[in-house]
């Protein structure tokens, strides 16, 4: 059975899956320690459960040994402790995915009862679904404390130097803004006051009337 990877593809998975999951998530799995790809690709062979996952988020990943272990609690075992994560969506598919280690723990959780930063990273969290090659983010500091706002850029920062994202920040808070930037412009009035490095910007004069 084949992993669903396309927009269309997924949807089908998704119906398909509400229609099959509570009798495949009855039976028992074994499986040994191995690549991660191989492991998940075991698991859709023994409990009949699509799942929906991107390679490269799994290329390098070692899954745990399970043996005896219901389907349910035997995915949960397999990824423990690596970085990735499997939910449902509220389509009722099971998407693995790489887990933002401090929302790891907290997962289960309801967004509504996050704090304001870990509601903002949930957001991009969301958009980063898509697998998107650019992302925008707009006033990535509004309503955020100092601490807040370093998580929420140090996540930015991660998926720039990590996953190669590319990243459009729309930011009031200049001085913040450049400290992780790359290339920055600057906009006064409606009108470009100054582009450069973020480094180059940081030095210029023009920062201190935007601030």
């Amino acid at each position: 059975m084949r992993q669903l990877r396309t927009p269309k593809a997924i949807l089908s998975g998704a119906l398909w899956l509400l229609a099959s999951a509570s009798a495949a998530f009855a039976q028992t799995v074994t499986i040994p320690a191995q690549n991660l790809k191989s492991a998940l690709e075991a698991y859709i062979r023994q409990t009949g459960i699509q799942l929906i996952y991107n390679v490269d988020d799994i290329n390098g990943v070692t899954s745990h040994d399970v043996r005896g272990a219901s389907s349910a609690n035997a995915l949960n075992r397999m990824l423990e402790g690596t970085g990735i994560s499997a939910n449902r969506d509220r389509s009722g598919a099971v998407i693995i995915s790489r887990q933002i280690s401090r929302q790891a723990a907290r997962r289960s959780e309801p967004a509504r009862a996050l704090g304001d930063g870990e509601r903002r990273l949930v957001e991009i969290s969301r958009a980063l679904v898509m697998r998107p090659r650019l992302l925008l983010v707009d006033e990535s500091s509004a309503s955020l404390e100092p601490a807040d706002l370093d998580a929420v850029h140090a996540m930015l920062c991660e998926l720039r130097d990590s996953e190669h994202l590319s990243v459009v920040m729309v930011e009031s808070n200049a001085k913040r803004g450049l400290k992780v930037a790359d290339i920055g412009c600057l906009v006064r009035a409606g009108e470009v006051a100054a582009v450069g490095t973020g480094a180059e910007l940081l030095g210029d004069a023009t920062i201190d009337l935007l601030s």
